[in-house]
């Protein structure tokens, strides 16, 4: 790409939500600034303080204290970079406590992409407790919609949800993506049962329930096991469930790096989540569907827009009706029992993430909407774009 030879090339990248190695908002943040480090941008990274995360506890052990204390401290995260920072350009991945940084950047006119990655219901479920505060925390969040020099959405039903908020047209959709340097296919790995897998958030809208039920049904097949990775609301649920199955294997959070010889060691993948909050309405695109497709293994979404578009296009799984613990179970049947078949899924799979669906693709299209930004940015505060 050709830049100005006067563009300067600071970010200042902001994320409130807290970054745990092994989730979604970790892989995509930290990619991100690793592909725009490496076309040349000096990027700040301010990310809410480790600690107490909302988005993988159950709500009944979240105090109130632990709320307040937590929007304190984003807030104190925020201002303390104020005197010291005055970037280029402001990229923000969505969150409520953002207003901070949307005010200091109308302050200072500094322009502010947002990336939005999930509806306003996702604040609710993430922290139930901010239902008390649901009008007030919606207007917020409409106001920085609104307030946006540019938006980046995940799925093209999201991005023109946004779009209807903040009434501009100034939206783009950016997909997750694959780090496919760490995600490749494992030549031998080190496991040789027969087994399905599912790695991420152990919350209720990752339809872990139809998972769990699935495995009861006499449509699994007996020689498949189902190995569940991660952490999470519904861990407790997901050992206790394994403890009395011999079909259900379940392993807690596993680092970055060995995901990949987990995920090409079964024979397919699984991602099945449920429109709890009616969030799947604006698509969902799951960091989990391009990493296994990058490993070559085919993979069960829900009939939800994004996930299940893309798989369909791609012909690399199978898409299942939300909420339906058979058809999961029949799925998984027809892939175990057609080794040819699940091949050829996979490799039209790795295909096509290898094709256009990196993460370094990813920040590529990131750096475009940054650069175009930044050349239009006195147009757009001036309001005349």
């Amino acid at each position: 790409m050709n830049y100005r030879g006067d563009m300067r090339r600071n970010i200042t990248y902001v994320c409130m939500q807290t970054l745990e190695q092994g989730q979604a908002a970790h892989a995509h943040v930290f990619e991100i600034i690793k592909g725009l480090k490496k076309r040349g941008w000096k990027v700040d990274l301010i990310q809410s303080s480790p600690g107490h995360n909302t988005s993988t506890s159950s709500s009944k052990t979240i105090s109130k204290l632990a709320v307040v204390k937590k929007i304190i401290d984003s807030i104190m995260q925020q201002a303390v970079y104020f005197p010291k920072n005055s970037p280029d350009i402001y990229y923000v991945r969505f969150h409520f406590l953002t207003i901070v940084i949307l005010m200091r950047a109308k302050i200072m006119k500094i322009p502010i992409i947002f990336e939005i990655n999930g509806p306003f219901e996702d604040v609710f479920i993430a922290w139930p407790l901010a239902k008390k505060f649901r009008k007030f925390l919606i207007y917020i969040m409409e106001y920085q919609l609104k307030q946006s020099t540019y938006i980046i959405a995940v799925t093209p039903q999201l991005a023109i949800w946004a779009s209807s908020i903040a009434h501009h047209q100034r939206v783009s959709v950016i997909p997750n993506g694959a780090n496919t340097d760490i995600f490749r296919r494992t030549i031998e790995t080190n496991y040789s049962d027969k087994y399905a897998v599912f790695f991420g958030t152990l919350a209720s809208w990752q339809g872990i329930d139809t998972i769990i039920a699935a495995t009861r049904l006499p449509a699994w097949p007996d020689d498949t096991k189902m190995v569940i990775i991660g952490d999470g609301e519904l861990s407790s649920k997901v050992s206790d469930a394994a403890k009395d199955s011999n079909r259900l294997v379940y392993l807690n959070r596993q680092k970055y790096e060995t995901l990949p010889d987990l995920i090409s060691g079964a024979i397919l993948s699984i991602s099945v989540q449920n429109n709890t909050g009616d969030r799947a309405k604006t698509g969902l695109s799951p960091l989990k569907v391009y990493e296994s497709l990058a490993c070559a293994t085919p993979i069960i979404v829900s009939d939800f827009p994004g996930m299940a578009d893309f798989v369909r296009e791609l012909d690399c799984g199978i898409v299942i009706e939300p909420d339906n613990a058979n058809a999961l179970a029949e799925a998984v049947k027809i892939m175990a029992e057609n080794p040819e078949l699940t091949n050829q899924m996979g490799a039209r799979g790795l295909h096509g993430v290898l094709a256009s669906h990196s993460w370094d693709a990813r920040a590529s299209r990131t750096e475009e909407v940054i650069v175009d930004v930044l050349k239009n940015s006195s147009k757009i505060l001036a309001g005349s774009i």
